[in-house]
């Protein structure tokens, strides 16, 4: 699945601790992919918009202590109106009042949609950027409903990655140059201006610099954050790079169906399409109960189809299984029944015990530095991770699933992160400017997941293009290339 887009961690890991008493060990977490389009040719394409509640971080959790969150330096809707282009552009469906028709459903959607209202807890259809209308134009299919859908590449090219969008809108053009199989090692500089990038081609090894007027940076927040670091004196304004590393919060909760009792989940389309409380909106009741003013969002889904992937959890998930146990826990898993999940995706806190840095110890093959994470979970975030667990138990125990549990309690989605190269109005807690502008350098641009202060309480894909496009406009503003218009 995922892994096969990601390097190999004996040749280029990452490494992770949990506190900064501890050698960090390699790892893959934290990379995202580094095939040509990232992750969003192999992402599930839960494409939410980030709610005003989201930019204000800083202030809603200024009582609770230990945390570095900020909020947004630049106005919600600045980013937001942004949002509706971006779900055109990529072709994003099930949006309400969007132009696309929502996928096709499973059954058991419907009795979601009744057994959740009746315990009167939001739930509403998931917006996915996935096709339902052909873009001919684009070379774009329709979704054919394939059971391996998420951790793959589309055939159809149905699902809206930066391959089939922008990047192959830019090379049409004939003004894009895409360099494949090329490692960018260092940003250089004269003064406060980026001159050029270094490259190296992991295909010959010869290295060599691309003169640059601009320099935009997005290689995820980890790996942008490294290149930064990597790039030496004047590209790490007041030690900021690195810091503020936050990860969407996961919780992932189990429910058995069994087919004697429910014949339709053994076919139909694969997505259940149901996102439960978006926004993690709380009643004042609850928020009285749980101590939080907002928790996260979770979304319905069947346990990923890929047969090696479910053989392996069968075998090792509750036990270690091997011989004729496995083979008649493997003949349950696939022939009896099916694993419905409710994924859950939280708000967490940036704090200074979450970052990245350069370790000093170990290497990839081409003898730079890797990046080292450090992180643990703010103890805000063990409250909002047992506040999901409890409503994804609730939401699966209300449908009838049986065997519920919680797989995992408190963990992170390494692959949705940020805040490394957060923007702010000032150098001394932020890495860029709200435009974008690393602090003291006049033509580099971070415009990746670093640049998003806060995690926000459900996956924020859309956020991170909606701001990008902001960034990308101001460019071309400051540059003559568009009118100047507002501040």
């Amino acid at each position: 699945r995922r892994d096969r887009f990601n390097p190999s961690i004996l040749t280029d890991p990452h490494t992770r601790r949990s506190d900064e008493g501890q050698k960090a060990q390699p790892t893959t977490d934290g990379w995202i992919s580094v095939i040509l389009g990232g992750g969003t040719v192999h992402m599930s394409g839960y494409f939410f918009r980030a709610l005003p509640e989201d930019a204000k971080q800083g202030t809603r959790l200024k009582d609770v202590k230990g945390h570095t969150a900020i909020d947004w330096a630049v106005p919600y809707e600045d980013i937001a109106k942004y949002y509706p282009i971006v779900e055109d552009e990529l072709g994003v469906s099930g949006v309400q009042g969007g132009k696309l028709a929502a996928l096709h459903e499973h059954a058991m959607s419907e009795r979601a949609d009744t057994e959740l209202t009746k315990l009167g807890i939001p739930i509403m259809r998931t917006p996915r950027a996935i096709l339902t209308e052909a873009r001919p134009d684009e070379d774009r299919q329709s979704c054919a409903y394939r059971l391996t859908c998420a951790s793959y590449g589309c055939p159809n090219d149905a699902r809206g990655s930066m391959l089939v969008t922008y990047l192959r809108r830019g090379e049409k053009t004939g003004k894009l140059t895409i360099r494949t199989e090329t490692l960018a090692t260092k940003i250089e500089r004269e003064g406060d201006k980026a001159t050029g990038v270094r490259l190296k081609s992991l295909k010959d090894g010869t290295e060599e610099t691309v003169k640059a007027g601009l320099v935009v940076v997005a290689a995820s927040a980890i790996e942008s954050a490294r290149l930064l670091l990597l790039s030496g004196e004047g590209f790490n304004p007041n030690g900021n790079v690195g810091k503020n590393l936050w990860f969407s919060l996961y919780v992932d909760v189990n429910g058995w169906f069994p087919k004697a009792k429910f014949p339709e989940v053994m076919s139909g389309s694969p997505f259940i399409h149901r996102t439960i409380n978006y926004g993690g909106v709380l009643d004042a009741q609850q928020k009285t109960e749980l101590g939080l003013d907002r928790t996260g969002t979770l979304d319905l889904l069947w346990q990923h189809d890929n047969p090696i992937h479910r053989a392996e959890r069968v075998a090792t998930e509750n036990g270690l299984f091997w011989g004729s146990t496995l083979k008649k826990k493997m003949k349950v898993a696939f022939l009896e029944g099916r694993t419905m999940l409710c994924e859950g995706f939280g708000e967490s806190l940036s704090h200074p015990g979450a970052y990245i840095d350069l370790d000093p110890d170990t290497k990839d093959q081409h003898g730079l530095p890797v990046a080292r994470i450090t992180h643990w979970h703010h103890p805000r975030d063990q409250q909002v991770a047992a506040a999901l667990g409890k409503t994804g138990t609730q939401a699966l125990q209300s449908m009838g699933a049986e065997d519920v549990r919680v797989r995992v309690r408190v963990g992170e989605t390494v692959i949705l992160q940020g805040g490394t190269c957060r923007f702010g109005d000032e150098a001394k807690n932020s890495v860029t400017t709200p435009d974008g502008n690393v602090h003291g350098l006049k033509n580099v641009y971070v415009t990746d997941g670093g640049s998003i202060p806060s995690s926000g309480t459900s996956p924020g894909t859309e956020t991170i293009i909606a701001n990008a496009l902001r960034i990308s406009e101001r460019i071309l503003r400051s540059r003559g290339a568009l009118p100047i218009v507002g501040p």
